[in-house]
C-alpha cells in the first residue's frame, strides 16, 4: 500500500538562481501519514438488490467495457447510488488494450472527490461487483474458469509494490467471512496487459448468488495507483489457458482529423486553410491471425452541414494472433459548415470470424463550435507547480479572438504540510485565469479569481468566465497562476501530445515544457465573434481592419493582407484632431495611451502608396 501520496506531476523549480534549476517532470512525494490503512467491509449476506444472471457456455458472462457510456454496464455489474467505490470507464488512460475502454481502478468516488479529504490515507479503494450469477446447477467438475486482462499504470501513476489489486469470490459462509481472496497482483510500474485465469474450484461458489469482486488498494486521497481492467470472461467448459477469442477491436484513434487540434471555434475552420484536411491515424488490436476489414467513416454528426465529397475509406490488415496494426487514411475533402457542426468519426473493423460486435465500431467526436482544444478530454495525469507561479498553453490561430471563458479540468488533490500537518483538499481553493499577449509571464491581457471546482471522474470541464469578452493577438498564452505554492492539479491528457505548446513561468521568463502531453485548457471564443470597423465604401478588398470594435480596453488589433507587412495608423477624435499615431503590423496589438477617454473616434491606415482607409471606432472603456 502506499503509505504517502502526493502523485502530481509536478515542475520544481529552484528560484534561488537566475534561472530554474532542476526542472523535472516527476512524482513527488510526503514523508508523512496522517490516516494509514482503512477498509470498508463487504456488503453483509445475501443482498436482495443484485440482478440475477444466468449464464452457460452459449451465454457467458462477458464484458469489455466498450459500451461507451463511461460507466459499468448494469447488465453485467451491480452499481447501485448507494456503492461509490466504483471504478470509472476510460477510454485514453490504458495503453494497447485488448479492446476499446477499460475500467480504470484509483482514489476518487464516483462523484469525482477522493475517499478520503481530511488527510493522506490508503486502503480499499474501487470495488467493482457483479451482479449475481446463478450458478446452483454447476458444480466443480462443469470446469468453469474466469479470465480477465489487467494493467498497471497505464499513462496514470504507478501503483506501488506495496499496493495492490485483488479478486474475491463469494462463498455460502456468513458474513464477515462469505467473500473469499483468490488472487492478489502487486504493484508495479507500467506492463502490457496480462491475462489471469482462475478456476472455480471451491463447491461454495456454486449458488444461486454467486459473485466475483475486483477490488484495488492503494492511494484514498488522489487519483493514483491506477490498473485498468479489461476483458472479463467467465464459462464453463474452459481451462486455464482459454485465453484467446475471436475477436477484432476498433481499439483508439491516435490522431486527430484537426491536426493538433481536437475542437477548433467553426471561424477558424471555415478559413480553408490546412486545418479542413485531415488525415486519420487509426490502432486495432487483433486476436486471430486473419484479414481484417477496416472502414474510416465521418459525418457531422450535428446534422446541421452537409459533407461535402467522400465521406468514407476502406483498408486490410493482416493481422497475427494477438497482434496490433495501424491504418493510416488520406486527407477527406475541405469543408465548409454554415453552422456548428461535430465531425464524427467511426472506426468499423470486421472480419468473418468475429464473435464479439460489440467492440468493433469505436465513435470519436471532434466538435466545431466556439472551443479550442488540443486535449482528448480525458485526464491521464495532474499538473501543477511547487510555487506560486503560472503555467498554460499557447494558442496560435489564424486571426485575432476575443476569449469569453476557459474551460478547466482539475483532478481532485489533497496536499498535507509536513511541518504543521496542515491538510488542504483543493476544490474552491482560488486561483487566477490569466490570458498572457506574449511570450512572458509578465505580459497579462486579463486575470480573474476563481475557486476550483471538479467534474465527476477524468472527464468533464468547467466554465470559468471572464466578465467580459477579452480581444487577444492570433498568438497568445492562456492558463493558470497558482495563489499559494500548493500545485493546483490541471488535468494532462498525455493521448493527443502538444509539442512546444506548454509553457510555465521559470523566475518571469516563459520556459517550455518539454513532455508529452496537453493541458485540459480550453479557451472559449465569443459568439459575438470580433466586431469590425466600418470600412469606407470601396476598400474592403484591401483586407484592411482594426479588432474589436466596439472596444473595452486600449488595446485593439490591426489585420492586413499578407502583400502589407507593415502600415502607418493615425487616430483622431472627431474634430480631427490627432489622438496617437504609429506603425502597425499584421495581428499586432495596438497599445493606445492611458489619457484616451471613451468616445468615437476616426482610424486613418494608410497601406504601401494608396490612399488611407478611414474606420470608425467606438471607445467605451469601464
Amino acid at each position: 500500500m502506499k503509505r504517502v501520496a502526493f502523485p502530481i506531476l509536478v515542475i520544481s523549480c529552484l528560484l534561488n538562481t537566475v534561472l530554474a534549476q532542476n526542472i523535472v517532470w516527476k512524482m513527488e512525494e510526503e514523508n508523512i501519514v496522517y490516516r494509514s490503512e482503512l477498509t470498508r467491509p463487504f456488503p453483509s449476506g445475501r443482498n436482495t438488490g443484485p440482478d440475477t444472471l444466468q449464464i452457460s457456455q452459449n451465454n457467458p458472462f462477458f464484458d469489455d467495457f466498450s459500451n461507451g457510456t463511461g460507466v459499468p454496464d448494469t447488465t453485467f455489474w451491480y452499481t447501485p447510488a448507494s456503492f461509490f467505490d466504483v471504478p470509472e470507464v476510460t477510454f485514453g488512460k490504458a495503453i494497447n488494450p485488448p479492446s476499446q475502454g477499460v475500467a480504470t481502478f484509483d482514489g476518487i468516488a464516483r462523484d469525482g472527490s477522493p475517499y478520503v479529504t481530511n488527510g493522506l490515507a490508503s486502503g480499499t479503494a474501487d470495488r467493482l461487483f457483479t451482479q449475481c450469477l446463478d450458478l446452483s446447477s454447476y458444480s466443480t467438475a462443469d470446469e468453469w474458469v474466469l479470465t480477465f486482462s489487467l494493467q498497471p499504470q497505464g499513462r496514470g501513476d504507478k501503483p506501488e509494490t506495496s499496493d495492490e489489486f485483488q479478486v474475491y469470490f463469494k462463498t455460502q459462509q456468513a458474513p464477515p467471512n462469505d467473500f473469499k481472496e483468490v488472487l492478489a497482483v502487486s504493484g508495479t510500474p507500467l506492463k502490457s496487459f496480462q491475462t489471469y485465469s482462475l478456476r472455480l474450484d471451491d463447491p461454495e461458489y456454486f449458488q444461486d448468488c454467486f459473485q466475483i469482486v475486483f477490488a484495488s488498494r492503494g492511494s484514498l486521497s488522489l487519483p493514483a495507483d491506477n490498473w485498468h481492467l479489461d476483458y472479463v470472461y467467465l464459462a464453463p467448459s474452459r481451462n486455464l489457458n482459454d485465453t484467446t477469442f475471436n475477436d477484432a477491436s476498433s481499439v483508439a484513434l491516435s490522431s486527430s482529423p484537426l491536426g493538433i487540434y481536437t475542437s477548433l471555434p467553426r471561424k477558424f475552420f471555415n478559413q480553408g486553410n490546412e486545418l479542413t484536411d485531415f488525415t486519420a491515424e487509426v490502432t486495432y488490436k487483433g486476436v486471430t491471425s486473419t484479414s481484417v476489414g477496416i472502414e474510416l467513416q465521418v459525418a457531422d454528426q450535428s446534422g446541421n452541414n452537409t459533407w461535402n465529397g467522400n465521406n468514407s475509406q476502406s483498408n486490410n490488415l493482416i493481422l497475427s494472433t494477438s497482434e496490433s496494426g495501424t491504418a493510416l487514411f488520406t486527407p477527406f475533402s475541405q469543408q465548409q459548415f454554415t453552422k456548428d457542426a461535430v465531425i464524427e468519426t467511426q472506426l468499423v473493423t470486421s472480419y468473418n470470424g468475429d464473435e464479439y460486435k460489440g467492440n468493433d465500431t469505436l465513435r470519436v467526436n471532434f466538435p466545431i463550435d466556439s472551443i479550442l482544444a488540443y486535449d482528448d478530454g480525458e485526464a491521464d495525469g495532474i499538473f501543477g507547480l511547487n510555487r506560486a507561479l503560472g503555467f498554460g498553453i499557447e494558442v496560435n490561430a489564424p486571426a485575432p479572438d476575443t476569449i469569453s471563458a476557459v474551460w478547466l479540468h482539475f483532478e481532485p488533490l489533497v496536499h498535507v504540510n509536513t511541518i504543521n500537518g496542515t491538510v488542504t483538499y483543493m476544490n474552491n481553493e482560488n486561483f487566477r485565469l490569466v490570458i498572457w499577449n506574449k511570450p512572458n509571464p509578465d505580459s497579462t491581457l486579463v486575470t480573474k479569481i476563481h475557486p476550483i471546482t471538479y467534474t465527476e471522474g477524468a472527464k468533464g470541464y468547467v466554465r470559468y468566465a471572464f466578465n467580459r469578452p477579452v480581444p487577444v493577438p492570433a498568438n497568445y498564452y492562456v492558463g493558470v497562476q497558482q495563489m499559494t505554492d500548493l500545485p493546483v492539479g490541471v488535468g494532462v491528457d498525455k493521448n493527443y501530445l502538444l509539442p512546444g505548446k506548454m509553457y510555465y513561468d521559470s523566475l518571469g521568463t516563459w520556459t517550455n515544457l518539454a513532455v508529452e502531453g496537453s493541458f485540459m485548457i480550453r479557451p472559449e471564443s465569443s459568439r459575438t465573434g470580433l466586431i469590425a470597423a466600418t470600412l469606407e465604401e470601396g476598400a474592403a478588398e484591401l483586407n484592411v481592419n482594426l479588432y474589436p470594435n466596439p472596444s473595452h480596453g486600449r488595446e485593439v488589433y490591426i489585420s492586413l493582407p499578407a502583400s502589407s507587412p507593415t502600415c502607418k495608423l493615425v487616430l483622431r477624435d472627431l474634430l480631427g484632431q490627432v489622438m496617437w499615431e504609429g506603425q502597425g503590423k499584421n495581428n499586432d496589438a495596438i497599445d493606445l495611451p492611458n489619457s484616451l477617454l471613451p468616445g468615437i473616434y476616426i482610424w486613418e491606415i494608410s497601406v504601401a502608396k494608396k490612399s488611407p482607409i478611414l474606420l470608425k471606432w467606438i471607445y467605451s472603456w469601464d
